[in-house]
């Protein structure tokens, strides 16, 4: 087998389960009355739409996206524009350090709960003990493997030196327990990506939760931002975004290099007219504007 084929078979295998992801935890929210969770995720690749390139005449098909965090159809995509981000912030970081920080185990997940860890994460970066940080990147992680919900983050930070003693007390005086778990290891490291780029929690584990504990994590994260940047790099998020605009216009770019594309859904004829000269007037794709796995 070709390592091209080997490719179409792995993202099949992908898709595949992450459908059954998707509809698993469509029908435990339903079933527990939960549809304001569902929302747009209902109807997440349900439709296609036909792209056309106003160049060379090629067309492809893409599905449309709910784009919300929590859905296995999602996910793949967000998660990818996540580790290019953090490798966009990596590069500008001399001394990185990965760092987690973890809290004990609880029973239940309320927003108040993920409200006071980002508050205490804030605090930590303000402490003295953490006055050469000079920038870095945080991100939530959720685990509930039977023995509770673990809340932790995991921080790439920009610090010639960070003592995991000190650091223990200190996050230990926050959370408000007598000692803290945590982690201090070299950013330099090739898993560095994999860890800090991880979502708030893998979809496979969110689809196999209890359909309660799934509504509790929904209900605990909304409208609540999961990762962010501190630092002298908070001045540097423009540059971001515009990187992140290239990106999505370069992987949206027909072979023949135009990045203009008429845009058809397979449900125009139910559109009125002034809808349907909309969809058809070309315009940039820049992977956001139209919804599709690009």
């Amino acid at each position: 087998m070709t390592t091209r084929a080997q490719k179409h078979l792995a993202e099949g295998e992908f898709w595949e389960q992450a459908d059954i992801h998707h509809e698993t935890m469509v029908s435990k929210l339903d079933a527990v009355g939960r549809a304001d969770l569902v929302g747009r995720m209902r109807d997440c690749h349900s439709g296609q739409i036909v792209l056309k390139c106003v160049s060379c005449g090629s067309s492809r098909l893409v599905s449309n996206r709910c784009e919300k965090r929590w859905c296995p159809l999602c996910v793949s995509r967000l998660s990818r524009e996540r580790r290019d981000e953090l490798g966009f912030w990596f590069n500008t970081i001399k001394q990185p350090k990965h760092v987690v920080v973890t809290t004990r185990n609880t029973s239940s997940l309320t927003r108040e709960r993920v409200r006071d860890f980002r508050r205490a994460l804030t605090k930590l970066r303000r402490m003295k003990f953490a006055k050469n940080w000079k920038s870095g990147t945080w991100s939530l992680e959720v685990t509930n493997e039977s023995r509770g919900w673990h809340l932790h983050a995991h921080l790439l930070v920009n610090a010639r030196w960070i003592d995991s003693a000190e650091l223990s007390k200190a996050w230990a005086s926050l959370v408000g327990q007598d000692f803290a778990i945590v982690k201090v290891k070299d950013g330099r490291r090739e898993d560095y990506l994999r860890e800090l780029a991880k979502y708030v929690v893998k979809s496979s584990q969110l689809a196999g939760w209890k359909d309660l504990e799934i509504a509790e994590f929904m209900d605990s994260f909304h409208g609540t931002r999961s990762f962010g940047v501190f630092g002298s790099l908070v001045g540097q998020r423009s540059r971001w975004k515009q990187e992140l605009r290239e990106l999505r216009k370069k992987r949206s770019t027909c072979d023949c290099g135009c990045s203009k594309f008429t845009v058809t859904d397979s449900r125009i004829d139910e559109l009125d007219a002034r809808d349907r000269h909309r969809m058809n007037k070309p315009r940039v794709d820049s992977g956001c504007v139209v919804r599709g796995r690009l």
